[in-house]
């Protein structure tokens, strides 16, 4: 009856401490999600990026540069990890030039982007704020993909030459 006791303590002790774990966990990703959500970096960006990058009501054909779920999973592929995602898309921002661009595709799409002179504190904000957030990818996004690549494999120009 003792064993059976201390046996039930153990399993008692190890389970609860599991929920525990799992509960702080989920705790902190949702910390994280509202932080991120709140964040002085995303009113900067919505201010400041959304004219240009966002998707909402445009089609592949009228946007007037690349929707920021391109721009990030580019930048995420690119890179090692979060130090050089940051370092790497804040040397983007402050010299955007044909020779830094890592989106080839939206180079022939859109050009280079214009220099903006921003703070170097609201660039960082912004640049963290665009690592962490989760970006939606526009119904058009893979039909859009899939015919620059047909483009590109029979050596077309891919400027805006489909709906």
């Amino acid at each position: 009856m003792k064993n059976i006791f201390i046996t039930l303590s153990i399993f008692a002790f190890f389970t609860f401490s599991c929920n525990l774990e799992k509960k702080k966990t989920e705790k902190e990703i949702l910390s994280k999600e509202i932080s991120v959500a709140d964040s002085k970096g995303k009113q900067l960006f919505e201010k400041n990026c959304l004219a240009c990058h966002s998707h909402e009501g445009k089609t592949d054909s009228t946007m007037i540069a690349p929707p920021f779920f391109a721009v990030k999973r580019q930048y995420v592929r690119f890179t090692m990890d979060e130090k050089d995602f940051i370092e790497t898309m804040t040397y983007w921002i402050k010299n955007p030039s044909k020779e830094n661009v890592l989106m080839r595709g939206a180079l022939e799409n859109f050009d280079v982007m214009p220099y903006m002179p921003f703070p170097d504190d609201d660039i960082d904000k912004i640049v963290h704020y665009i690592y962490q957030a989760d970006f939606e990818k526009p119904e058009w996004f893979d039909a859009h993909e899939a015919a620059h690549r047909r483009m590109r494999k029979g050596g077309i120009n891919t400027k805006h030459s489909h709906n």
